[in-house]
Formats: C-alpha cells, sequence, structure tokens
C-alpha cells in the first residue's frame, strides 16, 4: 500500500513540474508567447489549489481508495490529453483538468497514509513525501530529455500509462473505507 502511494505522488507531484520543464518545446509548438505559456502552468496550479477543500469533503462522502484511484485516472486522461491538443484552448483544457485531476490526490493519501499506518504515520508520510521530492526532481529531467529526442507530445504521452497502472493497483489494494 505504502509503494502504491508513493508511487502515485511521486507521479502527481513530479508530473505538475513537467510542463514548466518543457515550455520551451510547447511555446514553439503552438506559437504562443510567454504570458499564454505562464497562463498553462498557472491554470494548472489554479487547478490542485481550487480542488484541495472539495477532495477533502469527498474522502468523506465516497471514501480514500475511490478518490485515489479517480485521481490518478483523471491525471493519465489529462495527460493524454495534453499530447494531443491540437489548440491552445484544449492545451489549457487539459491543464485545468490535470490539476484538477491531481488536486484530489493529497488529501485522501493524507488520510489513508494516517489510517492504514497509525503506528509508523512519521514513517510512511517521510518514504511518500521522500517519492514526491524524487518525481519532482526526475520526471523534468526524463520528459525534457525524452521531448528532445522523440517530441514534447510523445514524451509527455509516455507517463500516461503509469498513472493508469498505479491507479489500478491502488483500486486493488488500498483498503476500503466508508463508502468505497
Amino acid at each position: 500500500v505504502l509503494i502504491a502511494l508513493a508511487a502515485g505522488w511521486f507521479l502527481t507531484l513530479g508530473m505538475r513540474f513537467v510542463v514548466p520543464a518543457i515550455l520551451p518545446q510547447i511555446k514553439a509548438s503552438f506559437q504562443i508567447d510567454n504570458t499564454t505559456a505562464g497562463l498553462a502552468v498557472t491554470v494548472i496550479w489554479a487547478g490542485y489549489a481550487l480542488t484541495q477543500f472539495p477532495a477533502g469533503v469527498l474522502v468523506d462522502r465516497v471514501g480514500e481508495r475511490a478518490l485515489l484511484t479517480t485521481s490518478l485516472t483523471i491525471a493519465g486522461g489529462s495527460v493524454v490529453g495534453l499530447g494531443l491538443a491540437r489548440s491552445v484552448p484544449l492545451f489549457l483544457l487539459a491543464c485545468g483538468l490535470f490539476g484538477f485531476g491531481t488536486g484530489l490526490y493529497g488529501p485522501p493519501r493524507g488520510t489513508s497514509l494516517s489510517r492504514i499506518f497509525h503506528d509508523r504515520q512519521g514513517f510512511a508520510f517521510g518514504v511518500t513525501l521522500a517519492a514526491g521530492s524524487v518525481g519532482s526532481a526526475l520526471l523534468p529531467v526524463v520528459v525534457t530529455s525524452l521531448s528532445n529526442t522523440i517530441g514534447w507530445r510523445e514524451a509527455i504521452g509516455l507517463v500516461a500509462p503509469a498513472f493508469l497502472m498505479v491507479s489500478g493497483v491502488t483500486w486493488s489494494i488500498v483498503p476500503m473505507r466508508g463508502l468505497d
């Protein structure tokens, strides 16, 4: 369970830093200025921020497992949307969806860790937060390197299967609670 939750946080946190890392390629692809490029990053972070409170409410209503897997599935789908978007409005929509999807992850991650690892919460949170930090450092480097070889759309799209795989694992191993 800890590995699944940490892997989800690795992807969630790491991919939020990928779009800023590949902004030069995105700007060239869409022929946009710095203002519009900055808007894309803002849309991701605003979507993430605005989802925090509703995610806490949803944990109480639908349970952790359902919300964690929903978050990872939306994030994976939105990553596909980022790569497939052929216009700036569609790209911004995918950015918003990515922010929304990843914003759903944090609250149920925290309540799951506290509930499941109540005797070792510090260890569980430490492992999970460290995984997110590694994702933040590693995924932008990997995706940027790949984007220089295969293109930014393809490079970013390669992460989608990881989101979906971790979503499936999370659904199958995170214990049910409440209305799950």
